[in-house]
């Protein structure tokens, strides 16, 4: 994977852990508790999958499989997770963060998962 996906996953994450602590919490509008279901829900699917990944012998590949045709779900889920909570704490900085943490977690997981393949 080149250096410029692995800097801008690790500049994504780090934006993605210390944003959210610079914001309030917001939970007036609609918009905003559907984030928070949403955000609820990439939760719960992201536990899941490590769950079936701890019980089905933790075979590497299960990592990256898809999930209900989803690839790279490990990836997928906390990108849009970050996503969404930058509509509950009102932050585009973090929309940003989770932007740049999004596009290179799930181009350098599903890259993974290639090799994993093959």
């Amino acid at each position: 994977m080149p250096p410029l996906w692995t800097a801008a996953e690790a500049i994504g994450r780090a934006g993605t852990v210390a944003l959210p602590l610079f914001f309030p919490f917001h939970l007036e509008r609609w918009y905003e508790i559907a984030a928070l279901a949403g955000m609820a829900a990439c939760l719960l699917l992201y536990y899941a999958v490590w769950i079936a990944y701890y019980r089905n012998g933790r075979q590497f590949a299960r990592l990256f499989a898809p999930l209900w045709g989803l690839p790279v779900p490990l990836a997928v889920f906390p990108s849009i997770y970050f996503l969404l909570a930058s509509a509950v704490l009102h932050a585009l900085p973090l929309l940003a963060a989770g932007l740049i943490f999004g596009a290179a977690h799930i181009a350098v997981s599903f890259r993974t998962y290639r090799r994993t393949l093959q």
